[in-house]
């Protein structure tokens, strides 16, 4: 599952590592240099960033609506999404959708307790930061993911937090060789911990991984779905395959002619 997943967005995977530098203002290349002169300082005027923050707040300010034809469940489903941490999270994957065409959220739990000391586990949602770190089923084809049979997130731990959490027999020796691909994260003192979900018989089992064993027990969830929900930008074609863009790498061109024009005065 993870060759064939990490095999179908390669092509995005790249392109959002190149937007996310272009956008932290990594903006001249050796090509762009050619068409200046050496004497004068390369300068970056980012606008482009601008731009995205402002699509981002724009669409942050309209409240988020459900139309399920009950009013009971439209008011619970927007009063979930007010509340704080679920909020950030659909605004972090906003913005990864806006400027680069990617977003990823997950639905998970959190432990809340009263001011009587009641506990109880309520439904959370989560943004995951590094696209590149989610693996999501290839043969999908719905928008919304609904019919996604597998998924995985990768979580990178340091290996101090896995000593603290899960005992010192979980941290692993210098070259150890993790369970998944990990040539992105190039820290040897963090180890991934992966949560990979299934659909298996209706309904969607979840398995939590660290080194080669189980960390928890397997799960099965009462959902007919993987918990993971992809959040796509503008779509577009890369040979035969669609992958989808953000207003980084539609702006980039403009980017690059504001970059001249101030270094040139």
């Amino acid at each position: 599952f993870e060759k064939r997943a990490r095999a179908a967005r390669s092509t995005q995977i790249i392109r959002i590592k190149e937007d996310r530098k272009f956008l932290s203002g990594e903006q001249w290349d050796r090509d762009d240099g050619k068409l200046i002169s050496a004497k004068r300082n390369r300068r970056v005027v980012n606008v482009l960033s601008n731009a995205t923050n402002s699509v981002v707040n724009q669409f942050a300010n309209y409240p988020y609506k459900w139309y399920a034809a009950n009013e009971e469940i439209d008011n619970v489903c927007e009063a979930f999404l007010k509340t704080g941490s679920n909020m950030r999270a659909a605004f972090d994957v906003l913005r990864s959708e806006v400027s680069f065409g990617l977003g990823y959220f997950a639905i998970g739990s959190e432990r809340i307790t009263d001011g009587n000391g009641n506990s109880a586990e309520i439904p959370s949602l989560y943004s995951i930061d590094r696209v590149e770190n989610v693996y999501f089923d290839p043969d999908s084809v719905s928008i919304t993911g609904s019919d996604a049979i597998e998924a995985a997130v990768v979580e990178m731990r340091s290996k101090n937090y896995i000593r603290a959490m899960y005992g010192d027999e979980w941290a692993t020796a210098k070259g150890y060789r993790a369970l998944v691909n990990v040539s992105d994260n190039m820290d040897s003192e963090q180890q991934p911990i992966v949560t990979y979900f299934r659909v298996e018989d209706g309904k969607c089992s979840v398995y939590t991984l660290l080194n080669n064993d189980f960390l928890q027990q397997p799960q099965q969830l009462d959902i007919s779905r993987v918990p993971v929900f992809p959040c796509y930008g503008e779509a577009c074609w890369d040979g035969d395959r669609i992958i989808y863009q953000g207003l980084v790498r539609k702006g980039t061109p403009v980017q690059k002619l504001v970059n001249y024009a101030f270094t040139q005065l």
